[in-house]
């Protein structure tokens, strides 16, 4: 059990308890069997495209019965974005995990997890072709962005606020799902 997590830091790509999860090779890393409860509170970012979870940042492999406390009020993540580079400019911003990926099959992913807090995101730069970035968040309640993986018995209990200028993929469990199956 991990409480009281704080992460301030806006020069962060990665961030969460573990920023970045990978194996040295395949697909079998991952993190299983955690209680989290903490706060992420990240103001004027100027960082492209970061992913962003209490858990988790990037996870490149499984996430297995992990979640928050029952405590609203104790698991919060605030992420306010100043990128203004031109680009695609796509935070991934989950309640547990930012991005979940795998290129191996089975396609683990996240199984019987669970968030219970709120989040609040913003990209709000004004999109101006070649000058600022095309940007808008992918947001979700347990993953922002699941990219061929699985994602099966989750469970979410969150308060979910975003202000982006435009494209914005909004789920209460997952912002964006590329692929695999969703039960």
């Amino acid at each position: 059990k991990i409480s009281g997590l704080k992460i301030t830091d806006n020069t962060l790509a990665a961030v969460g308890l573990f920023g970045y999860v990978r194996a040295s090779s395949g697909d079998g890393a991952g993190i299983r069997n955690l209680e989290i409860s903490g706060k992420i509170d990240i103001k004027d970012a100027n960082v492209m495209s970061p992913n962003v979870g209490l858990v988790a940042g990037l996870v490149w492999g499984f996430v297995e019965n992990c979640r928050t406390t029952d405590v609203k009020a104790d698991n919060t993540i605030i992420y306010k974005s100043i990128f203004s580079q031109s680009g695609q400019h796509r935070p991934a911003v989950g309640g547990l995990v930012g991005w979940n990926a795998n290129s191996g099959y089975p396609h683990n992913g996240i199984t019987g997890s669970s968030f219970t807090g709120t989040i609040l995101v913003e990209t709000t730069v004004e999109y101006i072709p070649g000058v600022t970035p095309n940007s808008g968040p992918y947001l979700g309640g347990l993953v922002g962005m699941a990219n061929r993986v699985n994602v099966a018995n989750g469970n979410v209990d969150a308060d979910i606020t975003v202000n982006a200028y435009r494209y914005i993929s909004l789920g209460g469990i997952i912002g964006y799902a590329m692929g695999e199956k969703m039960d």
